[in-house]
């Protein structure tokens, strides 16, 4: 049994990537036929500077439509597990602007560098935003 183990794990992982990616690529696949949009933010990079081991840190990225059509956020993507990603989920009107909350919970001390990928109905389709600081104790 203990040798039947690491198999499982190995080819539960394996589905469960594959899942993923299909439903990531079915999800975006049809961008090619939508109204696309442009978009602009304000900052694509914030720096957090030194964060307490115990603590979380937040992060605001703006984001405005700057096209003719609503704008979609169709999924954010954080780098690791650290990471949450919050945004309305509501199309953002043509001149708009919206918010895209990102908390960060460290696990480790040190300098790091996080993303976040943001996938829009815009001909560029994904965006990367990035935050970085120091984890101290």
């Amino acid at each position: 049994m203990k040798k039947l183990l690491p198999v499982f794990l190995i080819f539960t992982v394996i589905i469960i990537s594959g899942a993923e990616w299909m439903l990531i690529h079915e999800a975006y696949s049809f961008l090619e036929n939508e109204n696309l949009t442009e978009v602009k933010f304000t900052e694509k990079i914030i720096h957090l500077g030194e964060v307490n081991i115990d603590s979380c840190r937040y992060a605001e990225f703006e984001v405005k439509n700057t096209g003719d059509v609503p704008l979609i956020i169709k999924a954010a993507e954080p780098s690791c597990g650290c990471t949450i990603v919050k945004w309305d989920r509501h199309p953002i009107a043509p001149e708009q602007t919206s918010k895209i909350n990102i908390r960060f919970e460290p696990f480790s001390i040190g300098k790091f560098s996080k993303s976040v990928l943001i996938y829009c109905n815009t001909k560029q389709e994904v965006y990367t935003l990035k935050f970085d600081g120091y984890v101290k104790e």
